[in-house]
């Protein structure tokens, strides 16, 4: 089972955090970290690095995209959205 981890700057650490350290323990799950690009991304005090550009997970069987504050940059981004 594959499973993307969305990271995006601005976003909540610990949704992330938390949820992967629950759900990347599933028996079979393959966790890839994925930005919009590969490469760092800022979530508040802690940098994370986007191991895989979205362009290169296409079908993940499960999508896991933290929160944030304001996710407006992300819900205007027609390239994510798609």
């Amino acid at each position: 089972m594959e499973i993307a981890l969305f990271i995006f700057d601005k976003m909540t650490p610990l949704d992330a955090v938390g949820s992967l350290e629950v759900i990347g323990r599933v028996p079979g799950a393959k966790v890839k970290i994925v930005g919009k690009t590969a490469g760092p991304v800022r979530a508040g005090h802690l940098g994370l690095t986007a191991d895989h550009a979205m362009a290169d997970v296409m079908s993940p069987d499960i999508l896991l995209v933290p929160g944030a504050a304001d996710i407006s940059h992300i819900t205007s981004d027609d390239e994510i959205l798609d």
